[in-house]
């Protein structure tokens, strides 16, 4: 979907502008995507940072063996 954020070809129903020239019925289901898409991008961004969060986790060091006998 990001990809639909800079395509040329939606450039015509993306952005207040453009969708100022559509008619209304049009402008409101538009819009809903263009909403629907940026909240699914913020989703995907925040589950990014949160996978990215715990990759960069340091590795647990084991516990050090006991020693028995002489």
């Amino acid at each position: 979907m990001r990809h639909w954020l800079l395509d040329s070809d939606f450039a015509g129903v993306r952005g207040t502008e453009a969708l100022a020239k559509l008619p209304k019925a049009e402008q409101g289901e538009w819009t809903k995507l263009w909403q629907d898409v940026g909240a699914l991008g913020k989703q995907a961004a925040e589950v990014t940072a949160v996978k990215q969060g715990l990759d960069a986790a340091p590795e647990l060091v084991p516990a050090p063996k006991e020693v028995t006998g002489p």
